[in-house]
């Protein structure tokens, strides 16, 4: 089995299972990402063939899933390849432009938090230079960096890749005494309890497998006031009942009632279309930028993310909320 082949393959079969397609053969068959196999049918099945064997995926019927060796091999690859795209965009200068410009200010993120967002957040959180602070999610730890800078206080960076981890640590090194970051797979929080005053998730929490799970060891590390600070886009398929999207229906706010949290939350719908509006504007203008780089792939990626966000607001599949939650 070549290792690139069966990269992909975990790869297919946890990306379906996010958006919630079945992964059958004919799925893993005919996914965008890899079309190779449309020519190659017979390679692909004995791929199958040995990655059941071999203990990564299982088969029932027509259905492939990942096994926990699979599912650890897929996040180990993930946050590899996740962690090198973020430091190509770090060094890339039109990106940083493009950040500058839609976001209001460069900090290389990929999320849809816009200035405005982040100043709602600070004035609800009210952040001290006393507090305790878990930035889940930190990447290459630009917002990270921010929030410690603006309450002069400590932040706690986590991400999966290590990548992004050692980058965020050598280029804040000077900033040590208030600024810390660690591997850490959100699935998998640990941290002793009483440790933080405030958690902030910033589009974070679509990728937890069990956010059950998740958010009572986020609330065992809360001290006895602790709150959380999130960004969340919740979305619906077709057909689905648009109630599910009002605040209280989505699947974060049975969470955290589940656990025990209260909760309020502010709308950034509008907030978020005119922000995917602008990337698609400025990034279009910067194209040429991109391919002077040798970067095209960046601009690529952010005008197809941009598109299917579109046309999700368009057909009213999606909202935007700030949730402050507490204990």
């Amino acid at each position: 089995m070549e290792i690139e082949n069966r990269d992909h393959i975990l790869s297919v079969i946890k990306w379906l299972s996010l958006i919630n397609v079945v992964p059958t053969r004919a799925a893993i068959l005919y996914t965008e990402f890899v079309t190779k196999w449309e020519k190659e049918e017979q390679l692909l099945d004995s791929e199958l063939e040995e990655m059941v064997s071999s203990g990564l995926i299982s088969r029932s019927n027509e259905t492939y899933s990942l096994t926990a060796e699979g599912r650890r091999l897929s996040q180990q690859n993930v946050a590899r390849a996740f962690g090198a795209w973020m430091i190509t965009c770090e060094h890339s200068a039109a990106y940083r432009e493009l950040c500058k410009q839609v976001y209001g200010g460069n900090r290389c993120q990929f999320n849809a938090v816009t200035q405005a967002q982040l100043e709602k957040l600070l004035t609800v959180l009210n952040l001290s230079e006393c507090q305790s602070i878990l930035d889940m999610g930190c990447g290459t730890g630009a917002l990270t960096e921010y929030f410690a800078d603006h309450i002069n206080g400590h932040v706690t960076g986590i991400d999966f890749s290590s990548e992004a981890v050692k980058f965020a640590q050598e280029r804040t090194l000077e900033k040590q005494n208030r600024l810390s970051f660690q591997v850490m797979d959100i699935d998998e929080i640990a941290f002793p309890s009483n440790r933080f005053d405030t958690v902030l998730s910033i589009d974070t929490l679509y990728f937890v497998n069990d956010l059950d799970k998740m958010l009572n060891a986020i609330r065992y590390s809360l001290k006895e006031q602790g709150r959380m600070g999130i960004f969340y886009s919740p979305k619906i398929s077709i057909g689905e009942p648009r109630e599910m999207l009002y605040p209280e229906n989505t699947v974060l706010a049975k969470a955290l009632e589940k656990c025990g949290m209260t909760f309020k939350t502010w709308d950034f719908t509008a907030d978020e279309e005119e922000m995917w509006k602008q990337m698609v504007k400025i990034a279009n203008e910067l194209k040429n930028l991109f391919i002077d780089e040798g970067n095209l792939a960046i601009y690529e990626d952010r005008i197809s993310e941009a598109t299917s966000e579109l046309e999700l607001f368009k057909m009213e599949q999606k909202r935007r909320y700030l949730f402050y939650a507490w204990l």
